[in-house]
């Protein structure tokens, strides 16, 4: 499977080949345009991370979490929508519930998880962003 990355640091525009299950890395907020089964979120360089998804995702336990960490996704709809993702690992949601995830096209989703040292805390997420 034939995966690119797209990062803008900077004002310039960098694409890159992925594995299957990347370990995304960033200085600042990146954006990434998804067609994988499993990702990894590494917070040892960025704790933002701004992508749009084109399939399912599963994300997986983060990478380098300390303890307080926090980290925001913000996940995008493509224009054709219907994008389902989950997260796999430790993320305790408000009343155990998963949140309904925004699948028109174009739709937004923001999360923001907090980390203490055991599990990941799920902050009120922004739903539906318009």
């Amino acid at each position: 499977m034939d995966v690119t990355r797209r990062a803008v640091l900077g004002g310039m525009v960098a694409s890159l080949a992925l594995p299957l299950v990347p370990v995304l890395l960033a200085k600042d907020t990146f954006g990434l345009s998804l067609r994988l089964t499993s990702v990894v979120l590494d917070l040892s360089v960025s704790n933002l991370f701004d992508i749009t998804l084109d399939s399912d995702v599963t994300f997986l336990h983060p990478v380098n979490a300390s303890l307080g960490s926090v980290m925001t996704v913000v996940l995008r709809q493509d224009s054709v929508g219907g994008r389902k993702y989950d997260w796999v690992g430790e993320v305790m949601w408000e009343r155990g519930l998963h949140p309904v995830v925004t699948t028109r096209p174009n739709g937004v989703d923001m999360h923001t998880l907090f980390w203490d040292g055991e599990a990941w805390y799920a902050l009120a997420p922004v739903l539906d962003i318009v």
